[in-house]
Formats: structure tokens, C-alpha cells, sequence
């Protein structure tokens, strides 16, 4: 059996990586990492024009190779939790454009992934009203392991991906692959909650000290 493991593998990040873009941020927990680059809020073509909000786009680029049907399912599921958190009403008419390229993928590239386009957004200076923290964990015979690497998915018999607003511990994003009892669920959402709250500490930190 596999020890079970309550606690995040270490985070990584360093901002502006990229001069062209509006936030740029390169953001890594464990092994996985991603480059995330922001533009906007952009003007946009009437046929786009949303009136009251401005259209939100995520692009999960994978690491070589054109995109398939796993990384366009991760681009919507970021894309709706970030537009959950973004404040489009400020912004109409225009366009927010997030893309997150893969550079190393090892276990909770899902979370990884939201929590590095959340830190570009802040990058980037585009206003949000919350803050997000993404979770990944897995569970094999009762065991849970937080965070877990490509490996640890592989052996689990479920993955749950897990996106919180970070004030008040609502429940964003729930993504399961595999079947789970109720009670489980409760238990994983747990373990989840706290081990946001360190994402979410680390965040505000970072920023704090690298304030420009």
C-alpha cells in the first residue's frame, strides 16, 4: 500500500518571464510547471463583442504538438473558473487572453495549471474579486495523497481536481475521474481546503515581496 501524503510538493514561481505579454509568470508545484502568459483586457472585433462583460480565453498548450481533446477540456475548465473570478463587468467590450503552455507535466497539471493563470492574472493587473487555489488529490484503498505526481495518479483509483475561492472556501471547480463515496468526497474536499489555503498564502506572499 502507498503512504498516504497531506501535503503539497513545493511551489515555484517567478513573474514577468515574459516582456511582450501584459502578465507573464513561470509557476511549478513539484515536477509539473507551466509557463503562463496574459494579454488584455484587448479591444475586440464587433462579431466578438460581448456588451456587458469581456470574453475570458484560455489556450492549455500542450508540450509539443498541437492540442487534443484532453488539453481543450483543460482550457474550459480554467476558462470557467477564471471567469468566475475576473471582474468582466469592468472590462466590456474588450478581451481577456490567457495561455498556458505545458513545460513539464508530473501529476496535478490541472491545479497547477489554474493556480499559475491566477498568479498571471494578478501579474497582469487585471482586477479580480477573489483569489483561486487549485488542488489535485488522489485516493487509492483509503489512502489520499495531496498533490500527487503522474505516478501517484497512475496507481489511484481516483483523481479529483479541486478549484476554491480562497475568502470563503466555496467550491469552484470539482473535476472526479473514477468513483468515489460520499463520505470519501467530504474527506477529499477537506484535505483539499487546507492544502488550498497554502497555495493561497504562498500567493499572497510571493506578491507581497515582489511587488513592483
Amino acid at each position: 500500500a502507498m503512504a498516504g501524503r497531506g501535503r503539497l510538493r513545493s511551489i515555484g514561481c517567478e513573474r514577468g518571464v515574459l516582456n511582450r505579454a501584459d502578465g507573464s509568470v513561470r509557476y511549478s508545484q513539484g515536477n509539473s510547471c507551466v509557463l503562463v502568459c496574459v494579454n488584455g483586457p484587448m479591444r475586440v472585433s464587433r462579431k466578438d463583442e460581448n456588451i456587458h462583460n469581456a470574453t475570458v480565453q484560455v489556450f492549455v498548450k500542450p508540450i509539443t504538438g498541437n492540442e487534443d481533446i484532453e488539453h481543450m477540456l483543460m482550457s474550459t475548465m480554467v476558462e470557467d473558473c477564471l471567469s468566475s473570478v475576473i471582474l468582466v463587468k469592468m472590462h466590456p467590450l474588450t478581451r481577456i487572453q490567457i495561455v498556458i503552455q505545458l513545460l513539464d507535466v508530473d501529476g496535478s497539471i490541472l491545479s497547477c495549471a489554474i493556480n499559475g493563470a491566477m498568479m498571471g492574472l494578478i501579474d497582469a493587473g487585471i482586477q479580480c474579486n477573489k483569489l483561486l487555489a487549485a488542488v489535485t488529490v488522489t485516493q487509492l484503498d483509503s489512502e489520499m495523497i495531496v498533490d500527487p505526481s503522474k505516478d501517484d495518479e497512475k496507481r489511484a483509483s481516483v483523481v479529483v481536481n479541486l478549484a476554491f475561492n480562497a475568502n470563503d472556501q466555496q467550491i469552484i471547480l470539482s473535476n472526479t475521474n473514477g468513483l468515489l463515496s460520499k463520505s470519501d468526497y467530504h474527506n477529499i474536499i477537506n484535505t483539499a481546503q487546507k492544502a488550498a489555503l497554502k497555495v493561497e498564502k504562498f500567493m499572497r506572499k510571493f506578491f507581497e515581496s515582489t511587488m513592483r
